[in-house]
Formats: structure tokens, sequence, C-alpha cells
């Protein structure tokens, strides 16, 4: 039978039943919230990675926080020369003896770069749930790129409640006056349009759904490689979702000593890729730099970089 939870003469209300209405807030998807530093990363030495504060609601509603000026340190096993490993970092939800859930973290070495690790459910049973926080990418005895695993929100409650109530707004005044010929409108609920997937209005007692406008824009990180898994709809989404930026980078030949003239080109082109069954963004450019030296400049050598991406994701 259900239950008032927040009740008067409710004496108390269970960390399960928190952890529900927390659910119900994030859309049941595991989110970085808009607190503190949102766990971005930094190298505390060769091997290993700190986190930052910030707070983490996973999909089941369980609030992993970092304090303020907090950090939480990832060792990543030496590498060796020669070889490329793949880690992901992040915290281990666990389900004791006694019932009792705890957090610790964890760093797990992967087959290749698009492996993942699924979250689990303790709703569905499981003693432990795994929150995958950041992919590593260890080249030889470096770590090289690092990719969030987890979308960031940004801005708060009441901004994206305001934008909304806007939207309501101009989609009730768009139709006054246009209406089958009425001067008027009758808003009679909000309704789901199933063909666009968008939530929007009933009007005047038709089930025609008029879609909001409006899209959202999501920060998924920097990187070469982005898993949309922990999004419901990763299934439905095609490249022309995302929207890449080209880090910074610089490429540098040295000269031949052996001619005096020379000069020097370079090109960049971006690669991006969606594989909507694993939901896997694979995006990243190559920097091209060619010094043409000697006579007729026809000695010339290459250098071909991979270059990261900042990766952004558009929700319609």
């Amino acid at each position: 039978m259900a239950t008032l939870i927040n009740g008067n003469g409710n004496l108390a209300i269970y960390a399960q039943q928190d952890a529900d209405w927390y659910a119900a807030l994030m859309g049941g998807q595991t989110v970085i919230t808009a607190v503190g530093n949102q766990f971005a990363y930094e190298l505390l030495a060769s091997n290993t990675i700190g986190v930052k504060d910030g707070v983490i609601i996973t999909s089941e509603g369980r609030r992993i926080q970092l304090d303020a000026n907090a950090i939480d340190s990832f060792d990543i096993p030496t590498g060796a020369q020669g070889t490329t490993n793949y880690y992901i970092i992040g915290y281990h939800l666990v389900t004791g003896n006694q019932s009792e859930q705890t957090c610790e973290t964890f760093v797990q070495l992967m087959e290749n770069g698009t492996d993942t690790i699924p979250e689990g459910s303790f709703r569905d049973g499981d003693d432990e749930v795994f929150i995958s926080l950041y992919r590593v990418e260890q080249n030889d005895l470096t770590i090289g790129t690092i990719t969030l695993l987890l979308p960031q929100l940004s801005g708060s409650f009441q901004s994206q409640i305001t934008e909304l109530n806007n939207d309501l707004s101009d989609k009730v005044n768009s139709y006054s006056g246009t209406d089958s010929g009425n001067t008027y409108v009758t808003v009679d609920s909000i309704g789901y349009d199933s063909t666009n997937k968008k939530l929007g209005l009933k009007v005047n007692g038709a089930d025609t759904v008029i879609p909001f406008s409006g899209e959202e824009i999501i920060y998924l990180g920097s990187g070469t490689s982005f898993d949309l898994k922990s999004y419901s709809s990763y299934s439905d989404f095609t490249a022309s979702n995302f929207i890449c930026e080209i880090n910074n980078e610089t490429g540098y030949i040295s000269a031949n000593a052996n001619y005096d003239s020379a000069y020097a080109t370079s090109s960049i082109s971006l690669n991006k890729t969606y594989d909507p069954i694993t939901g896997i963004l694979n995006a990243s450019a190559t920097l091209q730099t060619q010094v043409h030296q000697g006579s007729g400049y026809h000695f010339y050598q290459t250098q071909n970089k991979v270059v990261t991406v900042k990766a952004y994701l558009i929700l319609n």
C-alpha cells in the first residue's frame, strides 16, 4: 500500500525513500550535479589522478559527496614501454553484512578503450554498484587522455523552470487569435509527443501535442571517446546530436640542417562517429604538419598527431 512519506505524524524518512526522491529529480540517470568543482581531475603525480569536490546522484538516487577542498586520489599501475592500457576509475558502492551501503574508490583495467562497466542496481538485488567516473588512457609509462564518463548538470533548477515557463508562455501566445478563428486557446494539459519525443501542450480539446521548443546542450568532457549509455535514449542518438570543439595543439618538426630553404604547411581534420548500439562517440582531430626543404622543396617530412576534442550533446 502507498505511504504518505512526509505527512504530519511520520517521524522519519528513510534513506531509500530519500534516494527515490533524488532519482526522480535527476530523471533516473547518474549525473554530476552543479556543486563545487564537479569532480574535475588533476594529475597529482605521474601515475596518480586526483578528483576534486562535488556531488554525484546515481540513477537510483544514491548521493556520493566529496566535501569542499577534499580530493580523492586514484593510483594507476605503472605501465610498460610499447603498451597502451585503458583504465576506468570511479566509485564502488557495496552492501555489507549488516545491509549498510558504503562507498569506496576503484581502478579497473579494461580490455580496450571502449569497454564499459555495467552500473548495477541495488533495486534489482545487486550487492554492488559501479559508478564509472573517468576513462584513463595510459601510453607506455605516461597517462594520456582522461575522458569524463558522466554528464554534468549546469545551472540551477530555478533557471530551468524559468526557461520552461517562458517557453510555455511563448507557445500559448503564439496560438492566441490564430487557432480556428478563436481569440484565445484553452490549455488542457501537458502531453508527450511520442513521434518527436518531446513534452508539449494539448489545447482546445485536441489530442495533438504541440511540442515545446528549445534544445539542451550538455558538456561531455574532453577526450577522444565518450560513453553515452547513461542516457536512456542513447540508441536514438546520431552523429548529428554532437558538437565537437578541437582542443589546442602544436605540430613540431625539426628541419634538416643539410638544406638551407624550407617552408611548412599544416592542416587539421575532424573525425566523428557514433555507434547507437554501443552508445560510444568516437571523436578526434588529425593535425598534419609538413616541412618542405631543398631545391624545389621536394624533400619533406610529415607528422600526424591525434588531437583531443571537447564534446557536447544536443538534446532536442
